[in-house]
């Protein structure tokens, strides 16, 4: 009776490829409980957050790479915090083919969603730069902890990133995501990690979630 995706794009895109029908979107679910805000950090160091599969095709890890080796060359303040179940190996050849050093990178592999939680609470702001997406888990998570979201502008990640808690480039765009990194950890005492909090919990909190699909199961079988 209803076609629910996670994000208006997603909708359109169904949309544009015939699959018509009665569309309701609803957002992806965090538990707010386990996704907690972050501890106070050190200002010597900020801490990049990247989860993901490091497929490069799909979240373009090499663009990343040559990215914070072009501001690793004009500044050595920050660290890529890598937790991925992917070929870390590959990305790690990929890394070096690119000349960034290892000491802004740190690789760690398959870790349970507690173990995920703390990386998210010891990082300054996440980092995506993905060439195409849907509604990313990892941005909920990320505004769940209170952090910035600096992403590549693609599926529906900008119906929920605004100036008040991240930055979008152009996918592809290096020099762009070179200045939203740069912008964010010169700037990043100027997101307010509650605020960020209390949105998310407002729109992907567990209970606010399962109230949207239970209104609209109510209305579909009165």
């Amino acid at each position: 009776s209803v076609i629910a995706p996670v994000s208006h794009h997603l909708a359109s895109s169904m949309k544009n490829r015939g699959l018509n029908g009665n569309y309701e979107v609803i957002p992806n679910v965090a538990d707010v409980n386990l996704f907690q805000l972050k501890h106070k950090k050190s200002i010597d160091i900020k801490r990049i957050l990247h989860v993901s599969t490091l497929v490069d095709d799909h979240k373009n890890i090499s663009g990343i790479f040559r990215t914070l080796k072009s501001i690793s060359e004009i500044r050595q303040d920050f660290k890529l915090v890598i937790v991925s179940d992917g070929d870390i190996e590959l990305s790690k050849k990929i890394q070096l083919e690119i000349g960034l050093s290892d000491k802004f990178v740190e690789y760690n592999g398959t870790k349970t969603p507690n173990e995920i939680a703390e990386y998210y609470r010891d990082s300054d702001f996440f980092l995506l730069f993905s060439n195409y997406e849907n509604l990313p888990v990892v941005m909920v998570e990320s505004f769940c902890c209170g952090l910035p979201f600096v992403s590549s502008n693609v599926g529906g990640i900008s119906e929920y990133v605004t100036p008040h808690n991240g930055v979008l480039v152009e996918p592809k765009d290096e020099n762009g995501l070179k200045k939203a990194i740069i912008k964010t950890l010169d700037g990043i005492e100027n997101y307010n990690p509650e605020e960020i909090r209390a949105l998310a919990v407002q729109q992907f909190d567990n209970d606010v979630i399962g109230k949207q699909y239970l209104e609209l199961y109510n209305t579909l079988i009165s």
